[in-house]
């Protein structure tokens, strides 16, 4: 029987963990070490980890709301379109905790928090060269629908930009 999560603020005492974890999946999400993601916790609107019974950290997301002072590219292509949006910069699960609904609760916290704001969208990209087949399955299970396509890196990543409605019922 798996432990159950619980999801609570990154503080200064994961810091370390979640850099660690955010490294091990690069090309899927960018580099950030422990300096980048310090710079990067105060842009977010939403930074939590889900822990295990253990305290061990399972993973962990960024979210940014419009208008923050950040540059990808991603993130740029839905903030010019001016809509009201909770972008979903990075979600990360440990390899060890894979497959027990981690980013589902992770994207819980997300939406509730969306909606809390009063956003209309969850946004995010996830990449369709390389292909990441199952954030791809996971996000359409999820109900978000592409909404576009770009290359990234000079043109060796190209990602599908995804949207999800969050104004409907609970």
């Amino acid at each position: 029987m798996s432990r159950p999560l619980y999801v609570a603020p990154i503080g200064a005492h994961h810091l370390d963990v979640v850099a660690e974890l955010n490294d091990r999946e690069v090309p899927r999400v960018s580099h950030l070490g422990p300096d980048g993601l310090r710079a990067l916790l105060p842009v977010c609107d939403l930074g939590v980890v889900a822990t295990d019974g253990a305290g061990a950290v399972a993973g962990f997301v960024l979210a940014i709301a419009p208008g923050a002072p950040y540059e990808s590219v991603n993130y740029r292509w839905f903030d010019a379109r001016g809509d009201d949006f909770l972008y979903v910069d990075r979600v990360v699960v440990a390899a060890t905790h894979r497959r027990r609904r981690v980013a589902t609760k992770l994207y819980d916290a997300v939406v509730a928090r969306a909606r809390a704001t009063a956003r209309d969208r969850v946004t995010c990209e996830v990449n369709i060269r390389p292909t990441n087949d199952a954030s791809l399955a996971m996000h359409r299970d999820r109900g978000f629908v592409e909404v576009g396509r770009q290359d990234t890196t000079g043109g060796t990543l190209t990602v599908a930009l995804l949207s999800l409605d969050v104004t409907g019922p609970v």
